[in-house]
C-alpha cells in the first residue's frame, strides 16, 4: 500500500512537472512569436522580413531545417531566399511552378506535412500526385503564405534524422508566422508598386 501510495505520488509530481515545463515552453515561444510579428509588420522592406524570419525561426522548431519560398505568379518561378541547415544558411535553386511539394502547397493552398511510418511520406506522395522536390528528408512540414487571395510562398521545415511527423505545435508556430509574414509581403510589393506608378508619373509629367 506504502508503494503505490508513493508511486502515485510520484507520478502526479511527474506529470504535474511535465505540464509546467510545457506551459513554460509554450508561453516562451508565443513571446517569441509576438514579437517576430511585430518587426514584420513594422517594415516593408523584404529583405529585413527575411533576415528577421531567418534569426528568430529556427530556434522556434526540432527542425534539422528551415527554408522560405517564394512565389511569383507572373513568371511562375518559386524562389528560395532564405535556407538554413543546422543553424547554416544554405542554397535551394530556384524552380518553376511543378508538382513537388513547394507547388503542391501553393496551388492547394494549405499545409502540408509528411512523415511517419503509416502512411510513409512516399506513400502520402504518390496518393497526392506530389513529385519529390526535398530529396531524402524524412518528414516535412510546409504553410502557405497568404495574403488575402493570394499565395505570395511557403515557409517550411524538414528533417532527415527522425521519421516522427511534426506536431500540432510546430503547424500552429508556422501558421501564426506565415499569415503575418504573407500579409507583410503583400503590403511590401504594393508599396513597391504604388512607389514605382509614382516615379513613372514624375518622369512622363517631367518629360
Amino acid at each position: 500500500r506504502m508503494a503505490r501510495a508513493l508511486g502515485a505520488q510520484a507520478a502526479s509530481a511527474v506529470e504535474n512537472a511535465r505540464l509546467s515545463t510545457e506551459t513554460a515552453a509554450q508561453v516562451e515561444q508565443s513571446l517569441v512569436i509576438n514579437d517576430l510579428s511585430r518587426a514584420i509588420s513594422s517594415t516593408m522592406d523584404i529583405g529585413l522580413m527575411i533576415r528577421i524570419v531567418r534569426s528568430q525561426v529556427p530556434g522556434l522548431t526540432a527542425a534539422g531545417e528551415v527554408y522560405l519560398a517564394l512565389y511569383n505568379p507572373e513568371s511562375g518561378e518559386i524562389s528560395f531566399p532564405m535556407a538554413v541547415r543546422d543553424g547554416q544558411d544554405i542554397e535551394i535553386p530556384p524552380r518553376l511552378l511543378g508538382s513537388d511539394e513547394v507547388s503542391f502547397v501553393i496551388r492547394q493552398r494549405r499545409p502540408l506535412s509528411l512523415g511517419g511510418d503509416n502512411p510513409s511520406a512516399d506513400e502520402v506522395r504518390r496518393n497526392l500526385k506530389i513529385t519529390n522536390g526535398e530529396g531524402d528528408v524524412t518528414r516535412y512540414l510546409g504553410v502557405p503564405l497568404i495574403a488575402g487571395d493570394q499565395v505570395v510562398g511557403v515557409l517550411a521545415v524538414r528533417d532527415a534524422r527522425t521519421t516522427r511527423p511534426f506536431g500540432l505545435n510546430d503547424q500552429r508556430i508556422l501558421t501564426t508566422i506565415g499569415t503575418q509574414l504573407g500579409a507583410a509581403i503583400q503590403n511590401a510589393n504594393l508599396y513597391d508598386r504604388v512607389r514605382n506608378f509614382a516615379e513613372d508619373l514624375n518622369i512622363r509629367v517631367q518629360e
